[in-house]
């Protein structure tokens, strides 16, 4: 009697999985049985980067991308993370649970949230919902995958309000708790190594511990025509200013701003910087944008047009977020869905 698919010798196994190219045919090795899947996570498996575009995602708005999640907002307090792969979504505390938020009433039509006031005065101002739903929210990072058996407290920090402050809240909490007020105002976030790097405005960083028309819509075009590139050097607590990146690729907007060896990728070259647009100061005020996007030659000191982008034909909205697809994590938190179907 011939031997099933599970009984195939496994260094057989590992001769054909190094052979699969795309990641749509490693998806489809793993969902053989439990004994293809076990091997390949011991061959090298490449990330992949993609970029999502408004079209690709109508219904949802994105203020974040970490670990192959994305954060999802939507017309509505609810915020949550969701993996466009097993379709898994995962609640988070609703924006009426942020330090700044004294009251939240979905029946006071236009008033439905009244704030702390920026001057630390005890009277509370009044905001409509969908002002709140649209420009609270900055950015969100992930210290690790909410589903990862190795890293099971997954913390999650906000960027947030109209002063740029920073709260965080671990998967499962039932409020966001305030790491630090405006000072400065934060822009931009980051989990290393067990800690938080927060930078400000003024560049300054800190580190925290885990603790087709455009209708009536007003456009406004900007562009990025260069960018200045700096490493942050803990052990100096300063700044040291690098002109190339060697063969690394950074990805920079609402998403975890990330450095991958392009070795590890496909498509995409090394000492570039790819880039979305993170401005979301003119959407307070009904303003749509989202066009400053591009390609990044640390060589040539150029910003070049994405192969899928044409600035100048189209305007998005919402603003597209890059999406970056660890396939190890893929493996992980689809693990004991694969083994209930074996």
């Amino acid at each position: 009697m011939a031997s099933g698919w599970s009984e195939l010798p496994k260094d057989l196994l590992w001769s054909i999985a190094t052979c699969l190219v795309t990641y749509t045919d490693q998806v489809r090795f793993t969902c053989v049985c439990t004994s293809w899947r076990s091997v390949l996570p011991t061959i090298e498996v490449r990330s992949h980067a993609w970029l999502l575009l408004p079209h690709e995602v109508l219904s949802k708005k994105f203020r974040g991308s970490s670990h192959s999640w994305l954060v999802s907002i939507e017309d509505s307090p609810r915020i949550s993370l969701f993996n466009p792969f097993t379709r898994v979504q995962i609640a988070l505390p609703p924006r009426y649970k942020f330090p700044d938020v004294r009251k939240y009433c979905a029946k006071k039509l236009d008033t439905e949230y009244a704030l702390e006031p920026y001057d630390g005065q005890k009277n509370t101002y009044l905001e409509a919902a969908s002002h709140v739903h649209n420009s609270f929210l900055d950015k969100l990072v992930l210290s690790s995958s909410p589903t990862s058996s190795k890293a099971p407290n997954c913390m999650v920090a906000a960027i947030y309000g109209s002063h740029c402050n920073l709260a965080y809240c671990k998967v499962g909490d039932k409020r966001w708790t305030c790491i630090a007020k405006g000072r400065m105002g934060y822009d931009d976030a980051i989990f290393h190594d067990q800690k938080l790097y927060a930078v400000t405005f003024t560049s300054y960083v800190e580190v925290q511990r885990h603790t087709k028309s455009t209708g009536d819509s007003k456009t406004y075009l900007y562009r990025t025509t260069f960018f200045n590139l700096y490493m942050y050097e803990p052990s100096r607590r300063s700044w040291c200013k690098v002109e190339n990146i060697g063969e690394n690729v950074l990805f920079l907007g609402l998403n975890t701003s990330i450095s991958i060896a392009s070795s590890d990728l496909h498509g995409y070259k090394g000492n570039h910087i790819y880039f979305t647009d993170n401005f979301l100061d003119f959407h307070e005020f009904g303003v749509k944008g989202g066009y400053d996007i591009g390609v990044y030659d640390l060589d040539s000191r150029r910003v070049q047009s994405l192969p899928c982008h044409d600035i100048e034909k189209r305007w998005l909205w919402p603003t597209p977020i890059w999406y970056i697809h660890n396939p190890e994590d893929f493996i992980e938190q689809d693990k004991d869905a694969t083994t209930k179907l074996n």
